[in-house]
C-alpha cells in the first residue's frame, strides 16, 4: 500500500520522471538535484523562479545551431559539418518522424573529427519515408567552446532529400 505523503514534503524524480525530462532537456537537467513538492502552492514558486532565472531571454547569447550536410558517400548515408580544424564529437541526438530516436554522450576528447570526414551514426537504422533531424554538438580541441550542428532530411532510396533550410 503506496503511503500518502504530506503536504510541504519533498521528493527526488521518479525513473519515469527523469526519462521525460531527458526526452525534452536531453542530458542538461541533474536528476539528482531536482525535488518534487506535494503541495502548497507557495512552496511552487520558489523552485520556478531558479528556473525562470535561466531563461533566455532577448539580447542574451543562446545556442547557435549551425547547418550540417547530408549526403551519400559509399552507399552510406554521410553527414558533414563545415569545419577547418580537427575537432571532437561530444554529444549525438536522432530523431525520427516515426519515433525512432537515438541519444549518446560520448567520454571526453574519445572521437575526433576532421575536415571532410562523414559523422558517426553509430549503426542507427535509417528508413525511407521518414524525416529525421540529427543533432550533433562538437568541442574544439584545445579549449572547450561547443559549436552545435544539425541536418533534417528524409531518404529516398539513395538520395538525401534535405528539410527546407537544411543545405
Amino acid at each position: 500500500m503506496k503511503s500518502e505523503k504530506k503536504e510541504g514534503t519533498l521528493r527526488l524524480m521518479t525513473m519515469g520522471e527523469i526519462a521525460m525530462a531527458q526526452r525534452f532537456f536531453v542530458h542538461s537537467i541533474s536528476s539528482n538535484r531536482v525535488w518534487i513538492h506535494f503541495g502548497g502552492f507557495r512552496l511552487m514558486i520558489l523552485f520556478l523562479i531558479p528556473l525562470l532565472a535561466s531563461c533566455v531571454s532577448p539580447g542574451d547569447k543562446g545556442i547557435i545551431n549551425e547547418p550540417a550536410h547530408a549526403t551519400f558517400r559509399d552507399n552510406q548515408l554521410c553527414v558533414m559539418v563545415p569545419i577547418q580544424d580537427p575537432i571532437y564529437l561530444s554529444t549525438v541526438q536522432f530523431a525520427g518522424s516515426d519515433d525512432s530516436a537515438f541519444r549518446k554522450v560520448l567520454p571526453p576528447h574519445s572521437v575526433m573529427v576532421q575536415k571532410g570526414d562523414c559523422l558517426p551514426n553509430f549503426d542507427f537504422k535509417f528508413n525511407e519515408n521518414v524525416n529525421y533531424t540529427l543533432y550533433y554538438s562538437l568541442v574544439e580541441v584545445g579549449n572547450e567552446n561547443i559549436q552545435y550542428y544539425s541536418v533534417g532530411f528524409s531518404l529516398k532510396g539513395q538520395h538525401v532529400l534535405l528539410s527546407p533550410g537544411a543545405k
